[in-house]
C-alpha cells in the first residue's frame, strides 16, 4: 500500500513558514532510521510517532506510563535536534 498525502504550503509574506497535510492510506511499515542515534526504545518511539500516535497510544502499546513515553519523546527530539514531534518525523525520514 502507498501513501498518499495533500500539502499545502503556510506562507509568511514570500516565505513559507509551514505546511498544512493530510495523509490517507497511511502506510504501517516501520522505518529503520540507522543513522540516528537512537536507543532501541527511542526507535520504537520515533516508529509509532511516525505513524500518529499519540502519548497515550504509545504507552499503551509499548506498555508504559504516559510519563515513560513523554520522556523519550523529549530525548528523542534532542536525538534529531527537532524542536516538535512533526519535525523529528520530518527529519527522520530525510525531509527536513
Amino acid at each position: 500500500m502507498e501513501s498518499r498525502s495533500r500539502r499545502l504550503p503556510i506562507y509568511d509574506g514570500a516565505h513559507v513558514v509551514g505546511v498544512f497535510g493530510q495523509v490517507s492510506d497511511i502506510v504501517e511499515e516501520a522505518h529503520a532510521h540507522p543513522d540516528l542515534e537512537l536507543t532501541p526504545r527511542q526507535a520504537e518511539v520515533l516508529e509509532l510517532l511516525e505513524r500518529g500516535r499519540s502519548t497515550k497510544q504509545i504507552a499503551g502499546e509499548l506498555q508504559l506510563s504516559t510519563e515513560t513515553v513523554r520522556n523519550h519523546v523529549r530525548h528523542v527530539l534532542r536525538a534529531v535536534g527537532a524542536h516538535s514531534r512533526l519535525e523529528a518525523v520530518a527529519i527522520a525520514n530525510g525531509a527536513y
